[in-house]
């Protein structure tokens, strides 16, 4: 079963992945209540009885942003109680839904997974909570109705490498998660980028070229640029390069466009 039914339905999961980008909360902190004055809703979904609620919540820190929580999966006789006993961490599972009244199940978040290059799902977590029999699962959000339109694509001067810059499009959507890639000549593309991953709300990266010395110039924004080790890929090619900040041309960006200077 694809991870949900198109990719418009993983955006409240990466509107958390780029909160969790942004701050973090203390975790050391043993008490969470919904009357908390920093305590701050993102999102509920109620069991098919409506008895059950799986409750997506973050702390508010003012200034510093948003710190995101998790899902606390819970009963009407819960709500007035400390919600992190019952809590699934969002920071691996930033996704879930009810299966029936008894059943839910937390989607790990499958960018992160490529970005860290990690063979499965961790399985470290409980079988259930408040009667809730929980399941933990990934998919591959990318199916075969998707196609890969590509972006950009130049070799370094030296010709040792080819940066191709994509996103997977259909019909019915227009913007998702941008891929780069840097690949040896000859190099199959890979499915997903193998230098950086962004998610469905920003692409962080919005031009790049190639130097005479074989140095490669990832342009971004200021407030982008603070980010974006999030997004990059563990074990990228080893290739020179540097992130770039322009605000002059990139400040309000958040999708690689043609405007942006292609």
């Amino acid at each position: 079963m694809p991870l949900y039914n198109n990719m418009r339905l993983i955006g409240l999961s990466f509107f958390i992945a780029f909160l969790l980008s942004c701050s973090a909360y203390d975790k050391s902190r043993k008490k969470i209540f919904i009357k908390d004055d920093d305590f701050l809703e993102i999102g509920r979904q109620y069991s098919p009885d409506g008895r059950k609620m799986l409750l997506t919540y973050g702390i508010d820190q003012g200034a510093l942003g948003h710190g995101i929580v998790g899902t606390a999966v819970l009963t009407s006789a819960d709500t007035n109680k400390n919600l992190k006993p019952f809590t699934i961490s969002a920071t691996t599972y930033p996704s879930s839904k009810w299966i029936n009244n008894d059943t839910a199940v937390f989607y790990f978040d499958y960018l992160k997974r490529m970005r860290l290059r990690q063979t499965r799902i961790y399985s470290d977590m409980p079988t259930s909570i408040n009667g809730v029999h929980l399941l933990f699962t990934i998919s591959d959000p990318v199916d075969s109705s998707f196609t890969i339109d590509t972006l950009f694509q130049e070799q370094s001067p030296n010709k040792n490498w080819t940066v191709v810059v994509y996103r997977y499009t259909k019909d019915d959507v227009k913007e998702d998660f941008l891929n780069i890639s840097v690949l040896h000549s000859g190099i199959t593309l890979p499915e997903y980028g193998n230098f950086l991953i962004s998610d469905i709300r920003n692409d962080y990266i919005y031009n790049c070229e190639w130097t005479n010395d074989n140095k490669l110039i990832l342009y971004t924004s200021g407030s982008s640029k603070n980010v974006i080790e999030n997004f990059l890929v563990q074990g990228k090619p080893n290739v020179n390069y540097e992130i770039v900040a322009d605000d002059t041309k990139y400040g309000t960006a958040t999708r690689w466009t043609k405007k942006n200077g292609m």
